[in-house]
């Protein structure tokens, strides 16, 4: 068994030099709606395909608004959109039922709260099949992972142990964001607490002279733009981080979808490896097309990244047909 998620993602992440401009800048990228979160969806999941394959690649260093960058990021990003959509619609029409069945008595109250856990459950094991649908997705860089539910939930009922580690650290976020939140409650005090206070109490109590109301609706619009250059850079403070996390988290699912021997995958609709395993099961292994070639309809499109074994390999194996061609000649 292989390091953790997180201790093999922090290393892919940091262990190559300029990581830390490519964060930067993508985080700049998140300011744009959508188009950025498609930008960073398909940077990250194009680099986690490589880990799904089982190559070892470091943090990426292409281009952020390449063809297949945004390929892959608008895929990922409507399948996201979709099954979130699909959840939100569903789960407010529970919410509804589970309101009218609050009025049931003794019951009530119970089946209510029983309803309102399971909808918190569901959500966060539909999330995390979300994104194995996306990775699903860039694997075989198609579209058609959005809608094949079944596949998916056979990967995250075979380990979804796995998933839960991940979404631990998806969580790893909640932390820097609370601490930057009370940062930035403590700076807004600062800066026009007393006065927020003083209209407050002038517009309440009605004892305030215009004059007095005046002066501190000054100090307060005075405030705003100081509060806002503030907000501005908090929040790029958090974007930052967010990718990172994501980035983290991204990276663990190509992890995560390696155990399920990607290199070994057939059609979209086939069966997994694993549920074929058997003596006869190696005979029937399609095997994926070639990093220099065309991927064929419907199976999986080859990494992005060529491990140092396999260039190894096949240098080795190339200077020896090589050395057996002019052997050949000379005889």
């Amino acid at each position: 068994m292989q390091t953790g998620y997180f201790k093999q993602s922090w290393h892919a992440m940091t262990s190559e030099k300029g990581w830390g401009k490519q964060v930067l800048l993508l985080a700049l990228v998140q300011f744009i709606p959508i188009f950025g979160q498609i930008v960073l969806y398909g940077y990250f999941y194009n680099w986690a395909k490589d880990a799904a394959w089982g190559v070892e690649s470091s943090f990426p260093k292409r281009k952020l608004f390449s063809e297949k960058n945004l390929l892959i990021g608008l895929y990922a990003w409507a399948i996201v959109f979709i099954w979130t959509f699909v959840f939100a619609f569903a789960s407010q029409i529970v919410s509804m039922l589970s309101v009218a069945v609050e009025n049931i008595p003794l019951l009530g109250y119970l089946v209510f709260a029983i309803l309102q856990i399971a909808i918190i459950v569901i959500a966060i094991i539909w999330g995390m099949m979300a994104q194995v649908a996306a990775m699903r997705a860039t694997i075989y860089n198609s579209f058609s992972p959005c809608v094949q539910i079944k596949p998916v939930w056979v990967m995250f009922k075979k380990d979804w142990k796995g998933q839960l580690k991940i979404f631990g650290i998806s969580l790893l976020i909640l932390i820097p964001t609370i601490i930057l939140c009370l940062l930035f409650c403590g700076i807004v005090i600062a800066l026009a607490g007393s006065t927020i206070v003083g209209l407050a109490t002038a517009a309440a109590s009605g004892t305030g002279s215009t004059d007095t109301i005046s002066r501190l609706a000054t100090s307060l619009l005075s405030a705003i733009p100081v509060l806002l250059l503030v907000g501005l850079v908090f929040t790029y403070i958090f974007l930052v981080l967010e990718v990172f996390v994501t980035g983290l988290v991204v990276r663990s699912i190509g992890i995560w979808c390696s155990h399920f021997d990607v290199p070994h995958w057939k059609g979209q609709n086939d069966p997994l490896p694993f549920e074929t395993a058997g003596p006869d099961a190696a005979a029937a292994v399609v095997y994926p097309v070639a990093p220099d070639e065309t991927p064929a309809q419907d199976t999986p499109d080859s990494p992005s990244a060529v491990s140092p074994e396999a260039s190894a390999e096949n240098s080795s194996a190339d200077e020896t047909t090589s050395s057996d061609a002019t052997k050949n000649d000379g005889d």
